[in-house]
């Protein structure tokens, strides 16, 4: 379908061929460029949601272990 596209525009059947294969490649590059952005938001998203038990554990153990320090010397 591309190369019948690119045959009125003034291009010789083989290089309207060699035309379509660019634009073929550049539209499958770019699907995989979003595809794979898409799995590393994914992949940041579920690691931060994995790391929010710890925050909270560290942030209890922080409170439970407050030293009064008005009493050292």
């Amino acid at each position: 379908m591309l190369k019948q596209a690119l045959i009125p525009k003034g291009k010789t059947p083989e290089t309207a061929q060699q035309g379509s294969y660019v634009i073929m490649k550049g539209s499958v590059m770019k699907q995989a460029a979003v595809l794979s952005y898409m799995d590393v938001f994914l992949y940041i998203g579920l690691l931060f949601l994995i790391c929010i038990p710890f925050v909270m554990i560290v942030k209890s153990n922080k409170k439970a272990g407050k030293l009064d320090m008005s009493n050292a010397h």
